[in-house]
């Protein structure tokens, strides 16, 4: 897919915790594109060894693993930053609830990024009064049942929300669709090639 949109470079790599369908494609980005950083939660659940999945990635690699914790900001490119929210503590039941969060603002569009965030994590930044308004959001876990709280996505109120699954495979709990009546719902495995969110200079936000 990057590729064809002839991309070369990423500034950025966030890998949201260490669960493999999330850090296994870091392998080959890798090997076809040159990347900057690479980002990755402060907490997360350790291997059998004690290693921490992502720094055993980075440094095979080459890479600096920077670990985020909440309140930090990442320069994106001039005069855009991700915010990171979470996770706000850390969970020894499920590296779900590890997963950053970060929030984005670019020209006035708000992007909220959720990896697979579960109740426990959306609780805990909604409990501490987080900034979760956003005109796209990630919704949380490939749109399983064990996430998005009707609740949180009030507190966030998309006006597009993209959920990262294949409905074949694993189709979408129908309880998160009926949370979005009022956003315009995309599943990323209805593209053949890839499903795009722009935000134009003036802040108009487009989906290819």
């Amino acid at each position: 897919m990057l590729d064809t949109l002839g991309v070369k470079f990423i500034d950025a790599v966030f890998l949201t915790h260490t669960h493999s369908d999330h850090i296994g494609g870091f392998k080959r980005i890798c090997k076809r594109l040159e990347v900057g950083g690479l980002f990755s939660p402060e907490y997360s659940i350790l291997n059998d060894l004690g290693e921490n999945k992502i720094t055993l990635l980075a440094e095979r690699y080459g890479k600096e693993n920077i670990k985020l914790a909440a309140g930090d900001n990442v320069k994106l490119c001039e005069g855009v930053y991700a915010e990171v929210l979470g996770p706000l503590e850390y969970n020894g039941d499920d590296d779900n609830d590890n997963s950053l969060v970060l929030r984005v603002a670019v020209n006035g569009g708000v992007f909220l990024f959720t990896g697979d965030m579960q109740f426990t994590e959306e609780f805990s930044l909604i409990e501490a009064g987080a900034e979760l308004a956003a005109d796209v959001l990630k919704v949380g876990n490939h749109g399983n049942k064990d996430a998005t709280s009707g609740t949180f996505a009030d507190a966030v109120a998309p006006e597009i929300a993209v959920i990262s699954t294949d409905r074949k495979i694993n189709p979408p709990s129908r309880r998160i669709v009926s949370l979005f009546s009022k956003s315009d719902v995309y599943v990323t495995g209805d593209y053949k090639n890839w499903l795009r969110v722009t935000v134009a200079a003036d802040g108009t936000i487009s989906v290819d």
